[in-house]
């Protein structure tokens, strides 16, 4: 985090933090740095884990399944397990799994698609994923 805030303009960038595993005095830096989270299931085992991640602000929550390298169940985690980390953030925090889903989306948006796109480009979804679009044209090509 030093590194960040020796390096980075304010404005410039924001980090996700994957697997973080740092303290809670580390995590509150690195949200007072404009840093997001990814969390997954193994990180939602332990207790620790779990304290780590409701400390969180709601608004930096992302999620990840980080296969092969952790499992679900007997296998290795892969991208279609993220409902049960979904399900496993929702209990950790209180929420619902379609709740836990509503915050990752959400903060998917403002991350990765904000609304200070330059003239002619818009965000828009496709198939759950938000594009950033440029406007066709009157002639209609992009």
């Amino acid at each position: 985090m030093d590194l960040i805030e020796q390096e980075v303009p304010p404005d410039r960038a924001k980090f996700v933090f994957h697997w973080f595993s740092g303290s809670h005095v580390e995590a509150k830096r690195a949200v007072s740095l404009g840093c997001y989270f990814s969390v997954n299931g193994q990180m939602l085992q332990s207790d620790r884990g779990q304290a780590l991640v409701s400390s969180l602000p709601e608004e930096r929550l992302l999620t990840e399944t980080d296969g092969p390298f952790t499992s679900q169940g007997s296998n290795p985690a892969r991208p279609r397990d993220v409902g049960q980390v979904l399900k496993l953030l929702g209990t950790t925090r209180g929420l619902s799994s379609d709740e836990s889903a509503a915050v990752v989306i959400r903060n998917l948006r403002t991350k990765f698609c904000p609304l200070r796109l330059e003239p002619g480009y818009h965000c828009r979804t496709a198939g759950g994923v938000d594009l950033v679009v440029r406007k066709r044209q009157a002639d209609g090509a992009q």
